[in-house]
């Protein structure tokens, strides 16, 4: 997941329109919840 977060740092603009892409909006959500997981984990 570490690329996936690089690139959401290096282009907000793609995040952003994952974040407000009502298809993407599960797979914004499940990668919220990952982030979640290795945050707590760690």
């Amino acid at each position: 997941m570490d690329r996936v977060w690089k690139l959401s740092e290096t282009f907000p603009e793609l995040s952003i329109s994952l974040s407000t892409s009502r298809s993407m909006d599960r797979v914004w959500k499940l990668s919220e919840t990952l982030s979640m997981d290795r945050v707590s984990s760690s």
